[in-house]
């Protein structure tokens, strides 16, 4: 009786060269805290998607950045939580089925619903508490029908490897323990969760991975209705980040992994074999000399294979961190991937890890990734046949610039240009071949968008 929407995490202009076109980065929100998180949802309902962060410190803030339909994006900050606890878990969900987004999360020690009422360009949300009895050091949390009785059930995870479950029952909700530890061998913390059905009986699993420990490993919890039953992946295995995806288009949820396998830094696919020999078969996907720090598989180029796009972990200079695109052959069997650098990201910067989400509603994949905020968009496949024939008609001089820009259109046009940051610095309408002083302007990375009247548009760059 609730929709869910997978919580996407994380948001600066700088641009990429190596696989067909190029990707654009955007930074929304330059003084978060490098702890915090991001969701992305349209929580006002006036058809474009926001940005949910939170920064944590010694105690939580929860913003919402407001997108208002303008290219280039420029998000506003509207505080909609302040929290006295450092916990910066949340869950993005339809709560009360009424077509807007709510959001679960902790307030003061205390698990919360923050029930959306707000209008468009206006948000506004009224707290819910639940009696729940609390976890300290959250960073997970959930909120899914468990037992498929048509009621919101909770899932919580801490970093010292607990796992509680509360099934609502009766206008109240019953606790569970799902014990990380025992029975299943596989000890450290609780690094990673998520959340699908596995084994294909309709019911949610739970899929935990953890990273520090004596014994670290994968492991699949097998939701049996009122409880579950553990099922071990792998042992003595490092984990970073976990997805959960039909990886083979065989029917079945496959889990992939990046990690540590000894000195190996790996991501792997783990076959779903259950219905045959009740295990998981590995398959590396990609191995590298530094670590991982996340990943997510996404179809970048629409070619019908999973492509992975990957933050490197920060080692030195010579070994920076970053992110990278490994585009997949297209073959499951012999599987390769070609690596493409996604430059101009700062090297030392933390990005654990990203979700994937169409932000700009182009029709295409973008990445959204924390704790660094940066939303990379992706300008591969979004260009229509009217757009493309405008924009090969335009030709910018000189590029790059520093007194004057000029355009070879043939006709006037609506002219705005934006900063990196996206701020609006010219706004007029130019006529062909006019010279637009940009004398006054820093140096720096700049974004035009050109408008004819008819509804066609196309978007350009220039250095100065």
């Amino acid at each position: 009786m609730f929709r869910r929407l997978i919580s996407l995490i994380t948001l600066s202009f700088c641009t990429f060269s190596g696989y067909a076109q190029d990707f654009v980065t955007y930074k929304y929100s330059p003084n978060v805290y490098n702890n915090g998180y991001a969701g992305i949802a349209d929580f006002d309902l006036d058809g474009n998607k926001d940005i949910l962060n939170v920064k944590s410190f010694s105690f939580s803030e929860f913003y919402i950045h407001h997108h208002d339909g303008t290219l280039p994006i420029n998000f506003k900050a509207t505080k909609i939580l302040q929290s006295s606890y450092y916990s910066a878990a949340f869950d993005i969900v339809d709560k009360d089925a009424d077509g807007d987004m709510d959001i679960l999360t902790v307030k003061d020690n205390k698990i919360v619903f923050l029930v959306n009422k707000s209008t468009p360009g206006k948000f506004l949300f009224e707290i819910e508490s639940l009696p729940i009895t609390f976890i300290t050091k959250t960073p997970i949390l959930f909120s899914v029908d468990l037992n498929k009785d048509n009621n919101m059930d909770i899932v919580v995870g801490d970093m010292t490897g607990k796992i509680k479950v509360f099934y609502y029952k009766s206008g109240s909700y019953v606790e569970y323990d799902v014990d990380f530890i025992q029975p299943a061998p596989v000890e450290g913390n609780l690094h990673k969760l998520r959340l699908a059905d596995i084994n294909g009986d309709g019911l949610t699993d739970l899929v935990a991975g953890s990273l520090f420990g004596e014994k670290k490993g994968l492991i699949v919890y097998i939701n049996e209705g009122q409880s579950f039953k553990p099922l071990i992946v792998a042992d003595k295995i490092t984990i970073r980040d976990i997805q959960v995806l039909d990886f083979d288009h065989d029917g079945d949820v496959d889990i992939i992994s990046c990690g540590n396998i000894g000195n190996a830094k790996t991501i792997l696919w783990w076959e779903n074999d259950l219905n045959i020999t009740n295990k998981f078969v590995p398959t590396t996907l990609v191995t590298r000399n530094y670590d991982f720090d996340g990943f997510n598989a996404v179809d970048i180029n629409q070619d019908g294979a999973w492509d992975i796009v990957a933050s490197l972990k920060h080692q030195s200079d010579s070994n920076p961190g970053g992110l990278s695109l490994y585009i997949s052959n297209g073959k499951l069997e012999n599987i390769t991937f070609t690596e493409n650098k996604i430059p101009d990201i700062p090297k030392d910067v933390l990005i654990e890890s990203m979700l994937v989400s169409d932000v700009d509603n182009d029709g295409d994949q973008d990445f959204v990734t924390y704790t660094e905020q940066l939303w990379v968009e992706n300008r591969l496949n979004t260009s229509s046949t009217d757009e493309s024939k405008l924009q090969s008609q335009i030709i910018l001089n000189p590029n790059p610039a520093s007194d004057y820009i000029q355009f070879t259109n043939t006709k006037s046009m609506d002219t705005k240009i934006w900063t990196s940051t996206g701020s609006l610095v010219y706004s007029k309408q130019v006529h062909p071949n006019e010279n637009i002083n940009i004398s006054n302007l820093s140096s720096g990375l700049y974004f035009v968008t050109l408008d004819d009247g008819s509804g066609q548009s196309v978007s350009l760059k220039f250095v100065k």
